[in-house]
């Protein structure tokens, strides 16, 4: 067995060619491209986030990486009536289709710079049916590198909670998403 790093897509399948040639089997890690990916947050995060709220869950946000756990849930909460939306970086909307005017924000975890992610396609439907890019999103926010870190610094300064700036720019964006009048009484998970 042989192991390619899977960031290095034109090297992966450079590899996987080569591989094939000499009768050899390869397994890559690739968390982009993987179906299990959204596949395993529509069968068990979102189900847990369901059950845990007692069905309360209005929104539901995610500053999207992959896109399987955004996919996943997405495609799990839509049956239940709950908005989606993602969030991304400031300058490196590329779901919310604007152009990558700043790819090296400090959010890390997300804001790939990459327009098509086959997790934000799940195949998890009772059919089968895939969905197309974006419709499971109804809406996005765009979190600046100074909004996330400061909302990572009071998570830990005021709730006790030590996290990445990438959850700093989940919660951001959901407390945004909550002064809005539609989902000011709601109730977001991330």
């Amino acid at each position: 067995m042989h192991w390619v790093p899977a960031s290095r897509s034109s090297l992966k399948h450079r590899e996987v060619h080569r591989a094939r040639f000499r009768g050899q089997t390869l397994n890559c890690g690739d968390q982009f491209g993987r179906h299990a990916n959204p596949k395993a947050h529509w069968a068990g995060t979102a189900p847990e986030i369901w059950e845990a709220s007692n069905g309360i869950v209005t929104a539901f946000f995610d500053f999207v990486g992959t896109g399987g756990t955004f996919g996943g849930c997405a495609a799990f909460f839509k049956s239940k009536g709950v908005q989606c939306y993602v969030a991304e970086p400031a300058g490196a909307a590329v779901l919310a289709g604007e152009q990558a005017a700043n790819p090296n924000h400090r959010i890390q975890g997300g804001g790939y710079v990459m327009k098509a992610l086959p997790a934000l396609n799940p195949t998890t439907s009772s059919n089968d049916q895939d969905t197309h890019q974006g419709a499971l999103a109804d809406g996005y926010i765009q979190v600046t590198d100074e909004q996330a870190i400061q909302v990572s610094r009071d998570l830990a300064k005021l709730e006790g909670i030590y996290a990445g700036f990438s959850a700093g720019a989940n919660v951001c964006a959901a407390l945004e998403l909550l002064k809005t009048e539609e989902h000011k009484a709601g109730t977001v998970a991330m």
